[in-house]
């Protein structure tokens, strides 16, 4: 599968997985190497031996030789994920993670009762420039970041945007192209089902919640947490549904229904049953743990507001190109180019792209007026 950053990859690696179908990461290394770690992990024995089955995940195309890497990889079907390039844009530059890193679980001790600066750990890691920076100190979403990926060489685009490249190496393949917007609530479900029947994998089960959920927000990102109430209790904070694979600790029981501040159905408390057994027995420390989670909920919940509002929306997209002609023109140039093949193959799609056509509308009148 051929699936962009800021178009529903983490959502799709994720239902994929839920229907036994593991995605083997080609990202980062020169092609040669990401080849040959593919092929031996393919005849490993942890491989061979299980039901699952697997798919190649191509997350970039910035690398040495991966016209030779695609080559190699002929007469198999593709599934390229496709997003309306303007809502993607707006995506791209809302991308957030956790300060400590994005897979890190944090730890907060019960004596810490700050709980804004607690929650207070969310990054926007696309600065002004365009270019990703997992270290950075950036509290805000960049807009100005548009004006750096309107240069059409600029590195970013290879994680973002460019798929021509792509397709034309697989042209000769079975090519399915799927819109983001079909992976999304009650679609999901749908297009899953779809997908097994061509690319014979299980269907999906209709009863599992995860493929109605949001996988990817401010809640996701950041939980999950350990609570250390003392050496002998850590009670765990997470998320029920996310794209981070949360290892949960056997002999852990749910107590979710303990606190009264719970604002949202992906949340979940937890800890081992002898962590809660020792808890119990000391009712004036469970009594200090319940309030001191509850004052973390509604601090939490707080943050997540905070957060949601400072996201940039796509009517902020449109209106900086708007203000900005050279810009629009110079990234409606590098869309015409990389949109060639998905205009030619699925017309459709494209023209269910609302933010896009609008955009394309937008540069027409201001040819216009120039």
């Amino acid at each position: 599968g051929f699936f962009l950053h800021t178009n529903g990859e983490k959502a799709m690696e994720r239902f994929l997985k839920e229907v036994g179908v593991v995605l083997i990461g080609a990202f980062g290394y020169e092609d040669g190497k990401r080849y040959i770690s593919i092929f031996n992990f393919l005849i490993s024995e942890a491989c061979i031996c299980n039901d699952l089955k697997f798919a190649i995940g191509i997350l970039d195309v910035n690398c040495q030789k991966y016209d030779k890497f695609c080559f190699l990889l002929q007469n198999k079907p593709v599934l390229i994920l496709l997003r309306d390039p303007i809502d993607s844009l707006k995506s791209f530059i809302n991308v957030r993670h956790q300060k400590n890193g994005f897979n890190e679980i944090f730890k907060i001790d019960i004596n810490n009762t700050d709980f804004d600066k607690i929650n207070d750990r969310i990054v926007y890691v696309h600065e002004s420039n365009g270019c990703f920076n997992p270290d950075t100190n950036q509290k805000f979403p960049s807009l100005e970041s548009i004006k750096a990926l309107s240069d059409a060489n600029h590195w970013m685009l290879m994680y973002n945007i460019r798929r021509n490249k792509t397709i034309e190496f697989f042209r000769f393949n079975k090519i399915i192209y799927i819109d983001m917007m079909d992976i999304v609530g009650d679609k999901t479900l749908f297009t899953l089902e779809k997908l097994s029947k061509i690319l014979n994998f299980s269907a999906p089960d209709k009863n599992n919640k995860i493929f109605y959920q949001q996988l990817y927000s401010p809640l996701t990102i950041l939980l999950p947490c350990i609570i250390k109430v003392n050496n002998k209790v850590k009670i765990f904070v997470a998320n029920r549904f996310s794209v981070k694979n949360i290892q949960i600790i056997e002999n852990c029981i749910d107590i979710t229904d303990k606190f009264k501040e719970i604002f949202h159905e992906n949340l979940i408390i937890f800890c081992p049953k002898d962590h809660f057994d020792s808890l119990i027995n000391n009712q004036t420390l469970y009594n200090i743990v319940l309030e001191y989670i509850n004052k973390f909920l509604i601090s939490l919940k707080k943050r997540i507001n905070v957060e949601k509002n400072k996201e940039v929306k796509v009517g902020d997209v449109l209106d900086y190109f708007k203000k900005n002609i050279s810009v629009a023109k110079s990234y409606k140039d590098i869309l015409d180019e990389e949109l060639v093949y998905i205009k030619q193959h699925r017309p459709d799609i494209v023209a269910s792209w609302k933010y896009y056509q609008e955009f394309e509308k937008m540069c027409e009148e201001l040819d216009e007026n120039n």
